[in-house]
Protein backbone atom coordinates (compact mmCIF):
# COMPACT_ATOMS: atom_id res chain seq x y z
CA UNK A 1 0.00 0.00 0.00
CA UNK A 2 2.79 2.42 0.83
CA UNK A 3 4.29 1.82 -2.62
CA UNK A 4 1.00 2.78 -4.26
CA UNK A 5 0.97 6.11 -2.42
CA UNK A 6 4.62 6.95 -3.16
CA UNK A 7 5.68 6.79 0.49
CA UNK A 8 7.89 3.78 -0.28
CA UNK A 9 9.64 3.63 -3.66
CA UNK A 10 9.22 0.41 -5.61
CA UNK A 11 11.16 -1.14 -8.47
CA UNK A 12 8.14 -1.83 -10.64
CA UNK A 13 5.74 0.54 -12.32
CA UNK A 14 2.40 1.51 -10.84
CA UNK A 15 -0.32 2.69 -13.22
CA UNK A 16 -3.56 4.46 -12.38
CA UNK A 17 -5.95 4.53 -15.33
CA UNK A 18 -2.98 3.85 -17.61
CA UNK A 19 -0.97 6.74 -16.21
CA UNK A 20 2.32 6.03 -14.43
CA UNK A 21 2.67 7.08 -10.81
CA UNK A 22 6.38 6.22 -10.75
CA UNK A 23 8.58 8.95 -9.35
CA UNK A 24 5.67 11.11 -8.18
CA UNK A 25 5.59 12.50 -4.65
CA UNK A 26 2.95 11.25 -2.21
CA UNK A 27 1.25 14.65 -2.52
CA UNK A 28 1.08 14.39 -6.32
CA UNK A 29 -0.32 10.87 -6.06
CA UNK A 30 -2.94 12.04 -3.56
CA UNK A 31 -3.91 14.82 -5.99
CA UNK A 32 -4.45 12.12 -8.63
CA UNK A 33 -7.05 10.56 -6.35
CA UNK A 34 -5.42 7.89 -4.17
CA UNK A 35 -6.27 8.00 -0.49
CA UNK A 36 -4.87 5.60 2.12
CA UNK A 37 -6.23 4.56 5.50
CA UNK A 38 -3.28 2.94 7.25
CA UNK A 39 -3.49 0.02 9.64
CA UNK A 40 -2.66 2.35 12.56
CA UNK A 41 -5.35 4.82 11.38
CA UNK A 42 -3.03 7.87 11.54
CA UNK A 43 -5.44 9.97 13.60
CA UNK A 44 -4.13 13.29 14.90
CA UNK A 45 -5.14 12.76 18.53
CA UNK A 46 -4.48 16.35 19.62
CA UNK A 47 -6.95 17.68 17.04
CA UNK A 48 -10.74 17.57 17.07
CA UNK A 49 -12.77 15.24 14.91
CA UNK A 50 -13.69 18.18 12.68
CA UNK A 51 -10.05 19.24 12.31
CA UNK A 52 -9.08 15.69 11.32
CA UNK A 53 -11.85 15.60 8.72
CA UNK A 54 -10.83 19.05 7.45
CA UNK A 55 -7.31 17.77 6.78
CA UNK A 56 -8.80 15.37 4.26
CA UNK A 57 -10.24 18.28 2.32
CA UNK A 58 -7.03 20.26 1.90
CA UNK A 59 -6.05 18.86 -1.50
CA UNK A 60 -6.77 21.18 -4.43
CA UNK A 61 -9.06 18.55 -5.98
CA UNK A 62 -11.05 18.25 -2.73
CA UNK A 63 -11.73 21.89 -1.87
CA UNK A 64 -15.05 21.94 -3.73
CA UNK A 65 -18.28 20.91 -1.97
CA UNK A 66 -16.61 20.42 1.40
CA UNK A 67 -19.88 20.70 3.37
CA UNK A 68 -21.68 18.23 1.09
CA UNK A 69 -18.90 15.67 1.49
CA UNK A 70 -18.87 16.25 5.24
CA UNK A 71 -22.61 15.46 5.25
CA UNK A 72 -21.95 12.26 3.28
CA UNK A 73 -19.33 11.19 5.84
CA UNK A 74 -21.87 11.83 8.64
CA UNK A 75 -24.41 9.67 6.80
CA UNK A 76 -21.90 6.81 6.73
CA UNK A 77 -20.64 7.36 10.28
CA UNK A 78 -23.19 9.30 12.40
CA UNK A 79 -20.99 9.01 15.51
CA UNK A 80 -18.54 11.46 13.92
CA UNK A 81 -21.20 14.17 13.83
CA UNK A 82 -21.93 13.54 17.52
CA UNK A 83 -18.22 13.79 18.38
CA UNK A 84 -17.43 16.57 15.89
CA UNK A 85 -15.94 19.07 18.35
CA UNK A 86 -14.39 16.50 20.68
CA UNK A 87 -10.79 15.36 20.77
CA UNK A 88 -9.97 12.64 18.27
CA UNK A 89 -7.64 11.13 20.86
CA UNK A 90 -10.60 10.35 23.11
CA UNK A 91 -12.41 8.28 20.50
CA UNK A 92 -12.62 4.51 20.83
CA UNK A 93 -10.66 2.40 18.36
CA UNK A 94 -13.77 1.81 16.27
CA UNK A 95 -14.61 5.52 16.23
CA UNK A 96 -11.03 6.31 15.21
CA UNK A 97 -11.29 3.86 12.32
CA UNK A 98 -14.49 5.56 11.17
CA UNK A 99 -12.73 8.93 11.45
CA UNK A 100 -9.75 7.69 9.42
CA UNK A 101 -12.04 6.45 6.65
CA UNK A 102 -14.08 9.66 6.82
CA UNK A 103 -10.95 11.79 6.52
CA UNK A 104 -9.83 9.75 3.50
CA UNK A 105 -13.24 10.26 1.87
CA UNK A 106 -12.97 14.01 2.38
CA UNK A 107 -10.05 13.98 -0.10
CA UNK A 108 -12.47 12.95 -2.87
CA UNK A 109 -10.63 9.74 -3.74
CA UNK A 110 -10.87 7.87 -7.01
CA UNK A 111 -9.23 4.88 -5.32
CA UNK A 112 -9.57 4.29 -1.58
CA UNK A 113 -6.88 2.08 -0.03
CA UNK A 114 -7.84 0.37 3.24
CA UNK A 115 -5.16 -1.48 5.19
CA UNK A 116 -6.67 -3.97 7.67
CA UNK A 117 -9.92 -2.05 8.27
CA UNK A 118 -11.25 -4.61 10.77
CA UNK A 119 -8.08 -4.93 12.86
CA UNK A 120 -8.78 -4.75 16.58
CA UNK A 121 -12.42 -3.73 16.19
CA UNK A 122 -15.50 -5.08 17.96
CA UNK A 123 -17.81 -7.14 15.72
CA UNK A 124 -20.52 -4.44 15.67
CA UNK A 125 -17.99 -1.86 14.46
CA UNK A 126 -16.61 -4.26 11.85
CA UNK A 127 -20.18 -4.58 10.55
CA UNK A 128 -20.49 -0.77 10.37
CA UNK A 129 -17.18 -0.40 8.54
CA UNK A 130 -18.03 -3.12 6.03
CA UNK A 131 -21.52 -1.73 5.53
CA UNK A 132 -19.82 1.57 4.62
CA UNK A 133 -17.43 -0.21 2.24
CA UNK A 134 -20.39 -1.90 0.55
CA UNK A 135 -22.25 1.39 0.18
CA UNK A 136 -19.18 3.20 -1.21
CA UNK A 137 -18.64 0.36 -3.68
CA UNK A 138 -22.29 0.58 -4.79
CA UNK A 139 -21.77 4.31 -5.41
CA UNK A 140 -18.92 3.44 -7.78
CA UNK A 141 -15.84 4.16 -5.65
CA UNK A 142 -12.92 1.83 -6.37
CA UNK A 143 -11.56 0.33 -3.16
CA UNK A 144 -8.50 -1.81 -2.52
CA UNK A 145 -8.71 -3.67 0.80
CA UNK A 146 -5.87 -5.56 2.46
CA UNK A 147 -7.55 -7.75 5.04
CA UNK A 148 -6.78 -10.76 7.23
CA UNK A 149 -10.50 -11.52 7.61
CA UNK A 150 -10.89 -13.52 4.41
CA UNK A 151 -14.66 -13.97 4.63
CA UNK A 152 -15.23 -10.24 5.07
CA UNK A 153 -12.92 -9.37 2.19
CA UNK A 154 -14.60 -11.89 -0.09
CA UNK A 155 -18.05 -10.58 0.82
CA UNK A 156 -17.38 -7.04 -0.48
CA UNK A 157 -14.91 -7.57 -3.30
CA UNK A 158 -15.10 -8.28 -7.01
CA UNK A 159 -11.61 -9.80 -7.22
CA UNK A 160 -9.34 -11.34 -4.61
CA UNK A 161 -5.58 -11.82 -4.57
CA UNK A 162 -4.00 -14.10 -1.98
CA UNK A 163 -0.38 -13.21 -1.28
CA UNK A 164 2.14 -15.59 0.21
CA UNK A 165 5.62 -14.32 1.07
CA UNK A 166 5.24 -11.44 -1.35
CA UNK A 167 3.97 -13.44 -4.31
CA UNK A 168 0.47 -13.98 -5.65
CA UNK A 169 -0.52 -17.51 -4.59
CA UNK A 170 -4.04 -17.33 -6.01
CA UNK A 171 -6.31 -14.79 -7.66
CA UNK A 172 -9.66 -14.56 -9.35
CA UNK A 173 -13.25 -13.43 -8.97
CA UNK A 174 -14.11 -13.38 -5.26
CA UNK A 175 -17.29 -15.42 -5.62
CA UNK A 176 -15.38 -18.11 -7.50
CA UNK A 177 -12.55 -18.22 -4.93
CA UNK A 178 -15.04 -18.44 -2.08
CA UNK A 179 -16.12 -21.84 -3.42
CA UNK A 180 -12.66 -23.02 -4.52
CA UNK A 181 -11.39 -25.86 -2.28
CA UNK A 182 -7.82 -24.63 -2.78
CA UNK A 183 -8.60 -21.17 -1.40
CA UNK A 184 -8.42 -22.14 2.27
CA UNK A 185 -5.00 -23.73 1.84
CA UNK A 186 -3.71 -20.80 -0.22
CA UNK A 187 -5.00 -18.28 2.30
CA UNK A 188 -4.25 -20.05 5.55
CA UNK A 189 -1.42 -22.32 4.44
CA UNK A 190 -1.04 -25.99 5.12
CA UNK A 191 -1.65 -26.55 8.82
CA UNK A 192 -3.17 -29.04 11.19
CA UNK A 193 -4.99 -28.50 14.46
CA UNK A 194 -4.55 -30.95 17.33
CA UNK A 195 -6.81 -31.21 20.34
CA UNK A 196 -5.96 -32.90 23.63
Amino acid sequence: MLSLTGIVRSQGEILLDGESLSGLSPEAIAERGLSLVTEDRGIFSSLTVRENLSLGGTLARARVDFDRRLGEVFELFPILKERLHGSAGKLSGGEQQQLAIGRALMSLPRLLLLDEPSLGLAPVVIDRVYDAITLLRQKGLSILVVEQNAERALSVSDRTFVLSTGSVAMCGPSEQLRHDPNFREAYFGNFAVETA
